[in-house]
This record gives structure tokens, C-alpha cells and sequence, in this order.
């Protein structure tokens, strides 16, 4: 299932190709996965489409399992998909809350859409994202989110073992890499080998290849350890840049007479909401609306 328009129940712009999937030549017990993209495309006010047309996107991953006289399908996992073909079922076809759309200008998940039509429902519990527009630029003990961003991901030191951590198992071999090559075949040219020894350092790679062994677990806690001041700061800084807009939305929310909170371990709020006010509801900084909880009991 996927919105074809702007808003639900919108056919206005349908359009639809079909494709046919030939499993003739697969066989029986073998199975996998097809990724469709989907991608909508939206003209402008002149009903013209301009030269880089603002667009929306999502995709699906099908899987599928080929038996003996037919092929079962699930958008779930595998397992499901062999499952409905021992069944002659279709399957878990559409994942429950993951199905995107938009309604009365806001997105929303497809069960609090469910929830905004059914007639027997008063207050809902609505899960609402806040945007991420302006974090790189918040300012938090006098230093961007940007630049505490830029600690962690462009700290030479960190890059340095990251690489290392992706390459330490075909170093350990040594000069067998660019020789023989490795027991599984793989190989790299010498002056590829001299580079990267060189770029790691004799210190650095003696520290974690040891009488041919790469001590990958070592080298892992020590990247963490290393990472952990300059993730501690820029948390706190993206806590920080939060909690601001979720005083905000929460201070907006009550002047509205609509209760809201934080929900724990989020960056997000829940706000208990009827319907009719949801549908009008303008929230600057609201990116997405979904169910906040899932038990049926809540509903």
C-alpha cells in the first residue's frame, strides 16, 4: 500500500505500471529479496513540472520462496514468505505502521490514520517527531552541534583505527597478501600493502597485530573508549537542542488545552489528541505524527 497523492484518498494523480515477476527457472526451495522504489514526483503551481520537481520516495522489500508448484511472498522476512506458500496465503503483505501519508498537511503513520477515521475512538495518543531543521547550528556551551559533530566523525585518531578495524585481518598476514594471497584468495599489490603500513604506523600495528593475530576485540574497545568523550558532548548537545523544542511544543500544546510529554528515552513527545483537533492542529516543528503506543488497550 502507498499514497498516490498529496493527501489520503487522493487519485487525482494515479498512475500505475505493472511488472510481472517470472520464477520459471528458480528452484524449488530457493529464496530471496527484490527491492521496489517508488518515487513521486510533484508539479508546480502551473501544473507544470519544473526542472528539479520537488519529490517524495519510499520503497519495499519483497521476499520471496519458490516451491515445488508456486511462490509465497512477504514483505515480513523469508521465513514468512515460505510460510505463506505452505499456506496458500498471501502472507505479511504490508507492514503494520510503516506505510507513510499525508493528511490534512501533516505526515502520518498509517494506523494513526486508522485511528483519525474510526468512529470509536475520543483521545488518541499521538507520537510527534520534532524536526531536525536548525540542529547543526544550535549553539550549546558556546559550540555549534556542528563542530561538536565534527569531533567525532573527522578525529584523525578514530579514522585511523575505524580503518584499521575494516583492514586489520588482511594486514595480520603480512608480506602472504601481496604474495600468495590470503587463504581465501584475496590479495593486494605491494605498493598498496606499503601504503597502508605506512599510513598505520609500526607502533599502531604492532599494538594490535601480535604473532600474526589481529586482536580485533582489543582494538574495538579502545575505539570506544576513544569515541566516548566526543559522543558524551555531542548527546548532550543534541539533548540539549531537544529538550528546547520539547518545552517549546509542550508550552505550545497546553495553551491549546491539550496535554502532552515527553516520551522516556526520545526525542520525542506524545500528546493526547482528539480527532477533530489533530486535524487542525499547526505544529512548526512537528515532522511526523505517528501511534505513540500500540497496545490495544490504548485504543
Amino acid at each position: 500500500m502507498f499514497l498516490v497523492g498529496r493527501e489520503y484518498d487522493d487519485y487525482s494523480a494515479y498512475h500505475h505500471e505493472t511488472a510481472e515477476l517470472d520464477f520459471q527457472n528458480y528452484t524449488a526451495g530457493s529464496s530471496g529479496c527484490i527491492a521496489f522504489n517508488f518515487c513521486a514526483q510533484f508539479y508546480d503551481d502551473n501544473g507544470e513540472l519544473p526542472e528539479q520537481p520537488q519529490s517524495e520516495g519510499c520503497g519495499q522489500l519483497l521476499y520471496y520462496y519458490v516451491g515445488e508448484d508456486g511462490v509465497g511472498i512477504s514483505n515480513a522476512n523469508v521465513e514468512d514468505a515460505e510460510k505463506a506458500y505452505q499456506t496458500k496465503g498471501t502472507g505479511e503483505v504490508t507492514h503494520y505502521d510503516q506505510y507513510t501519508g499525508r493528511w490534512h498537511g501533516k505526515n502520518i503513520s498509517y494506523n494513526l490514520y486508522e485511528a483519525l477515521i474510526a468512529k470509536n475512538i475520543d483521545t488518541i495518543p499521538v507520537s510527534v517527531t520534532l524536526s531536525e531543521l536548525g540542529i547543526d547550528d544550535y549553539i550549546y556551551k558556546g559550540r555549534t552541534i556542528h563542530e561538536y559533530n565534527i569531533d567525532l566523525v573527522s578525529n584523525d585518531d578514530i579514522a585511523k583505527l575505524e580503518q584499521l578495524l575494516e583492514q586489520g585481518d588482511m594486514i595480520k598476514y603480512g608480506e602472504v597478501l601481496y604474495t600468495t594471497g590470503t587463504p581465501d584468495g584475496t590479495g593486494w599489490t605491494k605498493s598498496y600493502y606499503d601504503q597502508r603500513v605506512k599510513f598505520y604506523g609500526e607502533e599502531l600495528l604492532s599494538r594490535y597485530i601480535v604473532d600474526g593475530e589481529f586482536l580485533k576485540e582489543q582494538l574495538q574497545s579502545d575505539l570506544k573508549e576513544l569515541k566516548a568523550p566526543y559522543q558524551a558532548a555531542l548527546d548532550e548537545a543534541v539533548d540539549a537542542f531537544y529538550q528546547e523544542r520539547i518545552d517549546e511544543m509542550i508550552g505550545i500544546l497546553e495553551t491549546k488545552g491539550i496535554r502532552s510529554e515527553r516520551i522516556e528515552d526520545t526525542h520525542d513527545i506524545v500528546m493526547y489528541i482528539t480527532a477533530a483537533e489533530f486535524e487542525t492542529l499547526s505544529l512548526e516543528n512537528a515532522s511526523y505524527f505517528s501511534i505513540a503506543f500500540e497496545e490495544p488497550a490504548i485504543l
